[in-house]
C-alpha cells in the first residue's frame, strides 16, 4: 500500500495570559496516514457545524487518537 503523508500548516492555537488572546502560535507538523488511525485526529466546526454561537466557521482539532500517527506531535 502508498504511504500518504501530509504537511499540516492549518493547525493554530492561541496563547492565553489571564484569559484573552494573546497572539497565535503556528505550527507545521508532518504526519503519515496509516491503517486503522488514518492521520490520528479528529476534526470538528467548519461550516456546517460551527463551535460558536455566532456562527464562526473555524475548523479544530478536537482529539488526538493514543498511538495513532499523531500522538505526540500534537496536543
Amino acid at each position: 500500500s502508498e504511504e500518504v503523508s501530509s504537511l499540516m500548516h492549518f493547525l493554530q492555537c492561541y496563547t492565553l495570559q489571564g484569559g484573552e488572546r494573546v497572539g497565535w502560535e503556528y505550527h507545521t507538523v508532518a504526519l503519515s496516514r496509516v491503517p486503522v488511525y488514518g492521520f490520528g485526529i479528529a476534526v470538528s466546526g467548519g461550516r456546517d457545524n460551527p463551535h460558536f454561537m455566532n456562527g464562526d466557521p473555524s475548523i479544530a482539532i478536537s482529539d488526538v487518537l493514543k498511538a495513532g500517527p499523531a500522538e505526540g506531535k500534537l496536543m
